[in-house]
């Protein structure tokens, strides 16, 4: 007699959710550096200054990082799919009303729209693609989405000049409608439906002023120090009561909780490290190509071009080495190469062509791509499972955070060293040396641990805590 296999099969890999989860992130990560060529045309249109423009970024990134951390502990409790179609659509809704909007005040508050949706996007990023594939997947779900985001950053410049030049400024906004649309079609009918929409306690309005504030300060000191007033770099000591304040708010404890877990804080030190030395490398390289190279903007572009070209192609790799060789190996193995990449730029030398630039640009992009994802998923996989949207989104504060900061240490060891060759080799030090830390986290995560459990009063209650 024929019988019937009852046991409960396998939810089937999700794809089209990992790729619409990664077009998402391509499309906010575009919106921080797409508006950068924008700026002139727009301060010819509305009549202001520089001072007064830069506002557009600003507005831009500040509710960015002051949501992404209280997102992530709204994220433990309220329905994935649910947060994901509200954030796609206000992110969308916001990127038409940046085109319509009749002043720059106006266009500054539906940025500061922008920032706060793509905030919690970001939170949303591992916490949807960990969903979406069986476990033994999410090496190269991790892979995909990783490799899809940071791509935007590169693209922005290139896409922006295409749609200013050809249909105007508006359009390098109104371009994200479209894919907002298709991401939020895959997102109704593939996704699960795993809970509604809840009304945000009170607690977590405190908590986003807060990491708002300190953020902040942080945010608009480096920003300004990098311009060359270093007395900004003052700005960033507010910070500090600020994280007091926010250390002493119960609802932190569950995320104070879950990064005391040894292969949680090791990954966020990777992580951390890598994306810190990213950005002080890709700030540091035109300048030299520029100034001491003498190549012109389109020669500089396409040899840094190596640098994404390399992530993307190997970034697939690495999701086929972690589901296959194990995360671990295969983010030592990319932190390694990361390191021999920046650490073969820091001769900085006149003599170098732009296929000398370019080789040593696409090792250090390869080791990015093989340590990113495989980083990404040891720390997911070592959530607490009523904590992954707290960790999704302590992952992305950090990496956001670095972004920022790579840029404000380069320039200070530039300014320091002396203008010229001579400061900018002493400046392509810092990369390679942020860099080891990457090395560091990784040799550490080989090491067999045991996870720092939470806290009993963390692990127990993280609901009533937020509620």
């Amino acid at each position: 007699m024929n019988t019937r296999d009852t046991r409960t099969e396998e939810p089937p890999n999700r794809w089209s959710v990992v790729v619409a989860m990664g077009l998402v992130i391509f499309m906010a990560t575009l919106d921080m550096s797409v508006v950068n060529v924008a700026l002139p045309v727009i301060e010819d249109e509305y009549g202001v200054g520089t001072e007064a423009s830069q506002w557009v970024i600003l507005g831009y990134l500040l509710p960015l990082i002051a949501v992404t951390l209280p997102s992530g502990r709204y994220l433990d409790r309220a329905g994935t799919r649910a947060t994901m179609l509200l954030s796609v659509g206000g992110f969308a809704l916001s990127s038409v009303a940046v085109g319509l909007a009749p002043s720059l005040g106006l266009i500054i508050g539906a940025r500061a729209a922008q920032g706060a949706f793509a905030g919690v996007l970001f939170a949303l990023l591992p916490v949807v693609v960990t969903g979406a594939v069986r476990p033994q997947a999410r090496g190269r779900a991790m892979a995909v989405a990783i490799t899809l985001g940071p791509l935007g950053s590169v693209a922005g410049p290139v896409v922006g000049g295409v749609l200013v030049d050809t249909w105007g400024w508006p359009w390098i906004f109104w371009v994200n409608l479209p894919v907002a649309l298709a991401v939020m079609y895959v997102a109704a009918t593939r996704m699960d439906a795993d809970g509604g929409l809840n009304s945000p306690a009170r607690s977590l309005y405190v908590e986003t002023a807060v990491v708002g504030f300190a953020g902040s300060a942080v945010l608009l000191g480096l920003t300004f120090a990098a311009d060359g007033q270093l007395a900004w770099l003052g700005l960033t000591v507010v910070a500090g009561p600020a994280l007091f304040a926010w250390y002493r708010i119960p609802g932190s404890r569950t995320t104070i909780g879950a990064l005391r877990r040894t292969t949680v804080a090791y990954a966020h030190l990777g992580l951390a490290a890598a994306a810190t030395a990213n950005a002080a490398l890709l700030f540091l390289m035109p300048f030299f190509t520029m100034r001491v190279l003498d190549m012109s903007a389109a020669e500089t572009g396409l040899a840094i071009l190596a640098f994404p070209a390399a992530t993307a192609v190997v970034g697939p790799l690495a999701g086929v080495l972690t589901d296959g060789w194990g995360a671990a190996r295969t983010a030592a193995v990319g932190s390694a190469i990361l390191v021999a990449g920046l650490a073969s730029l820091v001769p900085l030398s006149a003599s170098w062509s732009a296929a000398d630039i370019a080789w040593r640009l696409a090792v250090t992009g390869a080791g990015m791509g093989l340590f990113f994802g495989p980083n990404m998923t040891q720390l997911m996989a070592a959530a607490p499972p009523e904590l992954v949207g707290t960790v999704g989104a302590t992952s992305s504060l950090v990496r956001e955070l670095g972004f920022l900061l790579g840029p404000t240490l380069v320039t200070a060891a530039w300014t320091l060293a002396g203008d010229g060759a001579a400061g900018l080799r002493v400046a392509a030090v810092v990369p390679a040396a942020i860099g080891v830390g990457a090395i560091g986290a990784a040799v550490l995560l080989l090491r067999p641990t045991r996870s720092a459990q939470v806290p009993e009063e963390a692990s127990q209650k993280p609901m009533e805590e937020i509620r």
